[in-house]
């Protein structure tokens, strides 16, 4: 169940892009296509901190303090949904991962972290719920 709030990877206008959920029913595994078009790609997303988390493959849902709680015990996991990379005259493209790009992803782990606790509250969204409580938890 990817929680996010949207599929789309790029809303500028002329540069979109969105990342279409595949679920391999036989592994249960989920990965990602990027592509410039919307069709076949879920609409809105699948996770709402109000009305709380869908499943993209059986459509169930579950109220958030399911998602946080989750989270906060360990049972959420980074998945790549896409490439970002800097082309000419600055514009971003965006291409759909390999294995060698998940794994990549998955294995790296940088020396230097940044240190410190997250402010108690925040403007938004309440990261803390998920058990996001320093710098480094929200980075890969």
């Amino acid at each position: 169940m990817p929680l996010t709030g949207t599929f789309q990877v790029s809303s500028k206008k002329g540069n979109e892009y969105w990342a279409r959920p595949n679920f391999d029913p036989e592994s249960g595994r989920l990965s990602f296509t990027v592509q410039d078009t919307s069709e076949d790609v879920p609409r809105g997303g699948t996770a709402d901190g109000i009305r709380g988390v869908t499943c993209i493959k059986c459509r169930s849902g579950a109220p958030p303090e399911f998602a946080r709680e989750q989270s906060r015990n360990g049972k959420v996991r980074q998945v790549l949904t896409a490439l970002v990379a800097e082309g000419k005259q600055k514009r971003r493209l965006f291409a759909s991962p390999n294995e060698t790009h998940i794994r990549a992803a998955s294995e790296g782990h940088p020396a230097w972290q940044p240190s410190g606790n997250l402010p108690d509250k925040a403007r938004s969204i309440s990261i803390q719920a998920y058990g996001f409580t320093e710098w480094h938890h929200l980075l890969t």
